[in-house]
């Protein structure tokens, strides 16, 4: 089916979108890398690159500095809400919007970037730089063997490109609410997650079933089925007692170990066989698409 003449106009003016460095769409850049603030145990959340991930703000770590320290740390600008924050090593390129329930320091490693209000949405800056074309070009820019790290050029020389304000905003709406959704099937996940390795943990490592049945219990929460499919008894091995019939061996038996081959950002295209990397894994486990 050919596409309709509203779909194809669409098209074209996807296409006429000019190509606009990000530096020349800023408001302003809030940069304080370089300083490490006296901490304190409470006061104001103090944020680094290490509470940047996956596009949102991740508190479960977080460290403090006082009001005064605060008012005087903040000669190099006052981060807002909605300000996109990006870290410039350790890792690279990661990318979150700035909350607005509190105030937050931004210290190490990254900086905050707020666009020009007139032209240029922040959310739509943020998914821009989400895009893992961006990403893979900052990983291209990168120098530093020890600690990989992008300079403010490399970040403010990345052109996007730029539709009209009413459309940033409509696509920045569309991408925050799949985000959202993202987000809250990644959470029930984790509890999905927690609940399988709690069960595993239980059978297989703490062998409880094994312990009932040995005691002339039920196993509790399993029905009878599952129940007659675990013995009653243990035996010694040099790992320590496992359930009669277990054996303990090298996991080299039974994996084989693949190594993952290196690459350069520069070598990233838009289309082919998909990478899957470091970044690919969360932190304590699942995959990331």
């Amino acid at each position: 089916m050919y596409p309709s003449n509203k779909r194809l106009a669409m098209s074209e003016t996807l296409l006429d979108w000019p190509q606009i460095s990000i530096g020349e769409l800023l408001e302003t850049i809030i940069d304080y890398r370089g300083k490490t603030p006296p901490k304190s145990s409470s006061g104001i959340t103090t944020l680094t690159s290490a509470n940047v991930r996956n596009g949102r703000i991740d508190l479960s770590k977080v460290s403090f500095v006082t009001q005064d320290t605060y008012d005087k740390w903040i000669t190099r600008g006052l981060p807002k809400p909605g300000d996109v924050l990006i870290t410039t090593e350790a890792p690279v390129g990661e990318v979150a919007s700035l909350p607005g329930d509190q105030i937050y320091l931004i210290t190490r490693r990254m900086m905050a970037l707020r666009g020009n209000p007139k032209r240029l949405h922040n959310d739509y800056l943020k998914y821009s730089l989400m895009y893992w074309g961006n990403i893979g070009r900052l990983l291209g820019a990168t120098r530093g063997s020890t600690v990989p790290r992008v300079l403010k050029t490399d970040i403010t020389n990345l052109k996007l490109p730029i539709p009209p304000l009413p459309e940033q905003k409509a696509i920045a709406h569309i991408l925050g609410t799949l985000d959202d959704k993202i987000e809250l099937n990644r959470q029930m996940n984790v509890t999905l997650e927690a609940i399988a390795r709690a069960v595993f943990k239980s059978w297989f490592v703490d062998f409880d079933p094994v312990y009932a049945k040995a005691m002339g219990e039920d196993p509790k929460g399993m029905d009878a089925e599952t129940a007659a499919l675990f013995t009653d008894a243990f035996v010694e091995t040099k790992g320590g007692a496992v359930p009669d019939g277990w054996r303990v061996e090298p996991i080299g038996q039974h994996v084989k170990a693949q190594k993952g081959l290196s690459y350069k950002g520069s070598g990233l295209v838009d289309s082919g066989i998909p990478l899957h990397n470091l970044n690919s894994i969360y932190e304590g486990g699942g995959y990331k698409y």
